[in-house]
């Protein structure tokens, strides 16, 4: 009873009333009757749609008027001036592509075979659904997680190809792009299959297929046939869209609403000509995505997702949208405070920022070759608002070529500080050697990963207690209850149960919340309750060479408490035999000392493991999607406890101290 009404609490009647609505909607038929499965021959053209396949000109005309003013010339000037090395590596992923070898999550290479199999999981050779209607599909099955099958369908490799081609001029990769149109076009009849499940997917899938068009266009591979079948594919999936647009509205409210808003109002300005339907995608998307906006950011810029990865999606569709409409007052507020925010989230001079919340490694338009370095989505959106760039690095300007000439853009000079950021609960403390990540504050809205209290280190920008990521929404249930779970954290559990309960993979009731009772410059005191019953105070100190957390637990009932620091180094070890002392060698060589020093209230047990194997599923950390790598895991264990009070410091080794 207790989880029930906690449940109620956090999530609302209204919307567990809309979420049992969609859900009896899947268990019936009503997605059967008003998105039959049909096949794309049935579709007629509009005269006006079927006019624009037969004449490029007009086609080529009404893209560089409505679809995001591409700058060609500003895009191909930026790939020339790669590194031949670079230009090298784009090629031969593009090359890959015509062998059924795609690049996933950003990061990950799968070979979905050749001939093209748009239904296989390459990891375990099983297959999706593909003959049911995609109401009767599960998200979850034995076959693996649905994204695997899903990824290639969002067409994201066109970008890959994109490139290629602008480097190369070799239209041998429009032809590999038409092939696998054609290809997706045969084997995925329409509202068949689970390709048709997610509106998002659909989203995705549409924009990049046009992008390609745009680029494509002129080529002779570019056939009155295949447009018409694009013509259909868009006809279709937006409809789909739009008739379906309720569940991201008002059951998921987050990246999905956006992204299936900004494709109806795209698509919707870009034929609104063409007919009465289009003027509806149009205004419908316009609405809802403004609207979005003034919903999911936090006053301090923060996102009401808590990731970074789903915020960075966001911000790019709406500096891309801003392009070519006009902001209002409000809006410009809560977009300047994003900046703001964004700007004060990097970690490091690559532009990195913490593994913080869930994330598929997943971007819209795939606009840069570097998924970790988020100052290019940074420069877009203060393009957009100043009309300048934060950043002037080679590397920080890619996303900003596909709009607009760098060389004509003026250099924002004052940046504005900011470390406390306590809407969204994220503080910052940093100095010339350590930043620190602090997550504590109220949880406002649905939380993904029990990360209260989480610190995330970085010394020299190099990520040392780091968040373990994500790796996979349907891995195993145990392995993707890990990555959510407070150990996959640098924070305190308490055992044997914990209050912060999962539902299913996406769900979780008995928020905890934090407070930060005090702040300066180099210090953090926040305090947390963890149940009905037990109170955990955590303290952050920076100095100039020492790092230091002080974990304080009261509670009236005996407990378990276990605290866990996820370490990423090159090699870590224990230091001092009769100490509780480890020495951490990072990657170039830079060494850190970690230590333990308990109060007088109880025994403790420490405990580091460095060995993993591919079973375990624990200690793995998830930079991006599907990928992950050895980390070490040194854990803090208190049995039957009433009380706890621990410091662990990390210490700077002075090269001419240093004597192991």
């Amino acid at each position: 009873m207790k989880n029930i009404l906690s449940f109620i609490r956090e999530y609302g009647i209204k919307w567990i009333f809309h979420r049992l609505v969609y859900s009896l909607k899947l268990k019936s038929n009503y997605f059967k009757w008003v998105l039959p499965i049909d096949k794309y021959e049935m579709i007629a053209l509009d005269n006006a749609l079927l006019e624009l396949s037969q004449d490029k000109n007009k086609l080529s005309k009404l893209y560089a008027e409505r679809y995001f003013s591409l700058d060609k010339a500003s895009i191909k000037a930026y790939y020339d001036a790669l590194k031949d090395s670079e230009k090298e590596n784009i090629t031969r992923i593009a090359d890959a592509i015509a062998e059924g070898q795609f690049r996933c999550f950003e990061n990950v290479i799968l070979d979905y075979g050749q001939p093209m199999n748009w239904f296989i999981n390459p990891i375990n050779g099983l297959e999706y659904n593909k003959q049911n209607h995609w109401s009767k599909i599960g998200d979850f099955s034995n076959i693996g997680d649905i994204k695997i099958g899903w990824e290639p369908s969002r067409f994201l490799f066109t970008y890959d190809l994109l490139r290629a081609y602008l480097i190369s001029g070799d239209k041998k990769y429009a032809e590999t792009f038409w092939h696998y149109f054609d290809s997706w076009y045969d084997a995925n009849p329409i509202e068949q299959g689970i390709n048709w499940k997610c509106s998002q997917e659909i989203s995705i899938r549409i924009l990049s297929i046009t992008t390609g068009i745009v680029f494509f266009l002129d080529l002779e591979s570019t056939t009155q046939e295949r447009l018409e079948k694009y013509f259909k594919v868009l006809k279709s999936s937006l409809k789909h869209v739009f008739i379906n647009r309720n569940y991201a509205i008002r059951s998921i409210k987050n990246d999905h609403t956006f992204v299936e808003s900004f494709a109806l109002y795209v698509f919707g300005k870009l034929f609104s000509h063409v007919g009465r339907e289009f003027e509806i995608y149009q205004q419908h998307g316009k609405f809802q995505f403004e609207k979005e906006i003034r919903d999911q950011f936090y006053r301090d810029g923060g996102y009401k997702q808590n990731s970074y990865n789903y915020q960075r999606i966001v911000i790019q569709l709406i500096s891309i949208y801003y392009m070519f409409n006009e902001i209002s007052e409000d809006v410009y507020k809560v977009l300047e405070q994003v900046l703001v925010f964004l700007n004060n989230s990097m970690m490091n001079s690559h532009f990195e920022v913490v593994n913080f919340g869930p994330s598929d490694s997943g971007m819209i338009f795939p606009l840069i070759r570097d998924y970790q370095n988020y100052s290019n989505c940074v420069n877009l959106l203060s393009y957009v608002l100043k009309g300048r760039l934060l950043y002037k690095d080679f590397e920080t300007l890619e996303e900003i070529s596909w709009f607009q000439d760098y060389n004509q853009i003026e250099l924002q000079k004052n940046k504005i500080v900011k470390n406390n950021f306590y809407e969204s609960g994220i503080h910052f403390l940093k100095n010339e050697r350590f930043k620190a990540f602090f997550r504590a504050g109220e949880q406002h809205h649905r939380p993904y990963h029990n990360d209260m209290f989480h610190v995330d280190l970085w010394y020299k920008g190099f990520n040392v207690l780091c968040d373990m990521g994500t790796y996979s929404y349907n891995f195993s249930y145990q392995n993707s209850k890990y990555y959510s779970s407070a150990l996959a954290h640098n924070t305190l559990t308490v055992e044997p149960t914990e209050s912060f309960k999962t539902i299913g993979n996406f769900l979780v009731i008995n928020w905890i919340h934090g407070k930060v009772l005090s702040e300066t410059s180099n210090q953090l005191v926040a305090v947390r309750r963890v149940g009905g019953e037990v109170f955990h105070t955590r303290s952050l100190i920076l100095e100039s060479k020492v790092f230091m957390i002080q974990d304080q637990v009261t509670s009236n009932v005996v407990k378990n408490y276990l605290i866990s620091y996820n370490i990423l180094a090159k090699d870590i070890y224990k230091f001092k035999l009769d100490e509780d002392v480890y020495r951490i060698i990072l990657g170039d060589g830079s060494k850190l000392d970690l230590s333990i020093v308990g109060s007088n209230i109880g025994e403790y047990k420490v405990s580091l493991r460095k060995e993993l194997n591919d079973y375990d599923s624990v200690g793995w950390f998830s930079k991006s999607y599907l990928q992950r790598e050895r980390s070490f895991t040194l854990t803090v264990e208190f049995l039957k406890r009433l009380n706890v009070d621990i410091l662990m410091n990390i210490t700077i080794v002075d090269k001419d101290k240093d004597v192991a």
